[in-house]
């Protein structure tokens, strides 16, 4: 087992140590990694290749998964495929966070890695999914570029 695979596992929630077995059992394999224990804030990254492309990442404490349609392509997220896949309009978070508050363990927030991905990864599959993937994705990467307008303004 590659090295960053074995601090991931050491370190992951069990949410994300699901995932990463489910990812293998599924026949994806670590084709990149980096970071670990000499890493600064101990940050990891693992891209899972199989099918699909999914990037884990360990970022100063906190866990974000990324999903490619294809090897080496544009990342997209998990919540949003999910909301898509079940057919409803992604929203983003509320604005009521203070920036002083600790940040979520995991990202996206209150969803289980390894109860989605699976279903998403299936989702991705059928015919027109990856349309509406894409379209999904634009569509929340235009609000979240308002929810961040707002709450500079709120700020002021």
């Amino acid at each position: 087992m590659n090295t960053v695979r074995e601090y991931v596992d050491a370190v992951a929630n069990d949410d994300v140590r699901a995932t990463l077995r489910w990812l293998e059992e599924a026949g994806y394999r670590v084709t990149s990694s980096r970071g670990g224990p000499t890493e600064s804030f101990g940050n990891a990254l693992l891209v899972f290749t199989g099918r699909r492309e999914v990037e884990t990442t360990r970022d100063r404490g906190q866990w974000m998964i990324g999903i490619s349609l294809a090897p080496g392509g544009e990342r997209l997220w998990l919540d949003v495929l999910a909301a898509a896949r079940g057919g409803v309009a992604w929203a983003p978070p509320p604005h009521r966070q203070p920036f002083s508050s600790p940040l979520p363990e995991q990202l996206p927030v209150d969803v289980s890695w390894s109860a989605s991905l699976p279903e998403v990864l299936g989702w991705l599959d059928e015919p027109g999914a990856a349309e509406e993937a894409k379209a999904a994705t634009m569509k929340a990467r235009d609000l979240m570029q308002r929810w961040w307008r707002d709450v500079g303004q709120e700020r002021s």
